[in-house]
Order: C-alpha cells, then sequence, then structure tokens
C-alpha cells in the first residue's frame, strides 16, 4: 500500500467511541513520566490538530515544569523552524491552518527531544506523515532524540519508505513504548 492510501485510511479511520480522549490521555501519561522527557531541557513539539494525538497537554506540562518548549514554523521549500513559546495562548493560525508561534519569538536552539506527529507509522520507527516532508528535513540534521506519538490502531509492521525518510527514535501508543535507533541510550 502506497502513502497516500494509507494518509487516506488514517484520516477516515473511524475511532470507537471515545478512544481518541483515551489514547490521548494515556500517550500524555507516558511522555511526561519518560526519561527522554523528564532529563529534555528543551523540547521541540508540534501542535496536535484534528485527530493527530493531543500535545497541549505535553507543552502544557512542560512549560509548568520549567522547560524550554520550541513549536514548528512551517515555512517555504518544506522548511521548518522552531520558535521558543511561553504558552498556547501566544500562538495564531498560520498559512496552513496550523497553529503558530508569535512574529518575533527566539529561535530555539539547543533542543534534546523532538516530538513527532504521524498520520500513522511503523514499528522499525518510520512515519507516514502529512506529505510535506517537513518533519524528515528536520531530523535529517537533529542531534537530539526523537519520539514520535502514534495511536496504536495506527501503527503498522510495516510502512512505505524512500531514501529521505527519516527514523525516529522511539515510538509511544497508549499501549506500548517501541524503541527504535540502532545506537539506544539508556530509556
Amino acid at each position: 500500500m502506497n502513502k497516500s492510501k494509507l494518509r487516506y485510511m488514517a484520516r477516515t479511520y473511524d475511532f470507537e467511541r471515545g478512544y481518541i480522549a483515551k489514547s490521548n490521555n494515556a500517550i500524555t501519561s507516558k511522555v511526561i513520566t519518560h526519561p527522554l522527557f523528564k532529563q529534555a531541557k528543551t523540547i521541540f513539539c508540534y501542535v496536535s490538530m484534528n485527530d493527530e494525538v493531543d500535545t497541549r497537554s505535553i507543552i502544557k506540562y512542560a512549560l509548568r515544569e520549567g522547560k524550554s518548549v520550541c513549536v514548528p514554523l512551517c515555512e517555504a521549500e518544506g522548511k521548518m523552524t522552531p520558535y521558543i513559546i511561553y504558552s498556547l495562548g501566544e500562538m495564531s493560525e498560520g498559512a496552513y491552518g496550523t497553529p503558530e508561534p508569535p512574529v518575533g519569538a527566539p529561535m530555539g536552539t539547543d533542543i534534546d527531544l523532538c516530538i513527532v506527529p504521524c498520520m500513522c507509522a511503523d514499528k522499525e520507527g518510520y512515519r507516514v506523515g502529512h506529505g510535506g516532508g517537513y518533519y524528515d528535513r528536520y531530523l535529517a540534521s537533529f542531534e537530539g532524540k526523537s519520539m514520535l506519538l502514534c495511536r496504536d490502531v495506527l501503527l503498522h509492521d510495516s510502512v512505505p519508505r524512500k531514501e529521505h525518510d527519516i527514523k525516529c527514535d522511539i515510538i509511544i501508543t497508549e499501549k506500548q513504548t517501541v524503541l527504535c535507533s540502532e545506537t539506544q541510550h539508556a530509556i
């Protein structure tokens, strides 16, 4: 199955009643108690939309804990830049309908953990995103750890991949934590 069909299936998946809220709560709990998150001083996290795994609670928690929180600004030609925010309330709707940091926000540096979205993924850490390639481009030169959030029902044994696709280090679902990187750090 190709990525377009997987995107369509994920977009139209008929979740059981209450599943989204339950999986969001379970994934949030697993993320904020995970050693990679706890040790991170600066995180780069997507701001969830639609049926993506909710990150708003994760972002609020990180801010309360005194972590630096960066969110993406998606720019031309597939480039994504992390900018620091101090609250979700300062964000506005951007060009792609996604929440964006305010104009003039400081650029994020020394990021320890990147929290990555997906439409669906496989157990090796490869993901099917929305198709813009923003995260693959960013992760190609990212030196920290990457944590992919995925609903368990959208985690497959394998998804199609190309040479430019970058796998994440760890996957968090409501049911499991999957270590994907070949060079593991103590977790």
